[in-house]
């Protein structure tokens, strides 16, 4: 009888323990599978260089010493829409409405949108009214409307923003001095020039001349060659003056500027007939072309 007892004890403990367990097991809350965030369309600027969207600096150099001056780059950026992607026949409008723009027109442009992952390029720079030669923002957070079309009709249009930074450097710009042979009179080439000279310059790498001299001859005026290369002899004048030029021989003179030369292309005892203008500095020779004769360039490799 106590073992019978003892057992139907044993039954029922067990038998609450497991009713206890599974009423704490139909209590629990179930387990809820945290849900992943989605990835916000990436819609605005791509820069070259950089790796984030909408955010960039353009270097402003100044220079300073001999050749001071300033220097603006500009910065080729792709717009790109993971919304919108490209595809053929698809171009997009981006209009800069920032405030503080003047002008009736919003600076704004227009590229392809047809290829690959972004748009054709277009180049920024900084400034305040439109460009139809680059894309003009303000230093700082720009905002930007935009149209994608395809053929005539927009399929998608939206807002970004993008901050466009203005950073400033500052280079030492000195001139340096150049030894050259140079013509004495600039408008002429070294290979037909009759006056060569060794010219010093103080100068920037701008083109910018601060000082420069001839060091031998500084005259102002050119010397000039006329020569004669035919197998005849040649009656010419100079500016009124006359000249006998026997084969292989030349004359030189020195004027400031352009001067006449007259001559006879055909017969070398009849009045002077023709006329050519040298121009100062000049190598120019008389040559025979069939049965006349005409004044040309006397090029220096011409032998």
């Amino acid at each position: 009888m106590r073992h019978s007892i003892v057992a139907l004890s044993l039954l029922t403990l067990s038998t609450l323990l497991t009713g206890g367990l599974a009423t704490v097991g139909l209590a629990q809350s179930p387990i809820v599978p945290t849900a992943q965030p989605g990835l916000s369309d990436e819609i605005g600027w791509e820069f070259v260089g950089e790796s984030t969207l909408n955010s960039t600096q353009i270097v402003e150099t100044e220079y300073v010493g001999d050749c001071p001056g300033s220097e603006i780059e500009t910065k080729e950026a792709r717009f790109t829409s993971s919304k919108t992607p490209t595809s053929d026949r698809r171009r997009v409008i981006v209009r800069n409405t920032t405030r503080g723009l003047t002008g009736d027109t919003m600076p704004f442009t227009n590229r392809e949108y047809d290829k690959g992952r972004s748009s054709e390029a277009t180049k920024m720079e900084f400034g305040t009214s439109h460009s139809s030669k680059r894309f003009r923002v303000l230093p700082g957070v720009n905002e930007f409307e935009y149209e994608i079309r395809e053929r005539d009709r927009v399929i998608d249009s939206g807002k970004f923003s993008a901050n466009i930074e203005k950073a400033t450097r500052q280079i030492t710009r000195n001139a340096q001095w150049y030894n050259e042979e140079v013509c004495a009179n600039s408008s002429v080439s070294n290979n037909v020039c009759a006056d060569l000279r060794q010219r010093r310059q103080f100068r920037c790498s701008t083109g910018k001349v601060l000082q420069s001299y001839f060091e031998s001859d500084d005259s102002p005026s050119y010397r000039t060659l006329i020569s004669n290369q035919t197998n005849k002899s040649i009656r010419l004048s100079i500016d009124g003056d006359l000249y006998r030029l026997e084969s292989g021989e030349s004359v030189r003179v020195r004027r400031r500027s352009s001067f006449e030369v007259r001559y006879n292309p055909t017969c070398q005892t009849c009045e002077l007939t023709h006329s050519n203008y040298v121009e100062a500095g000049k190598r120019v020779k008389f040559r025979q072309q069939n049965s006349r004769i005409e004044l040309v360039d006397y090029p220096r490799n011409d032998y």
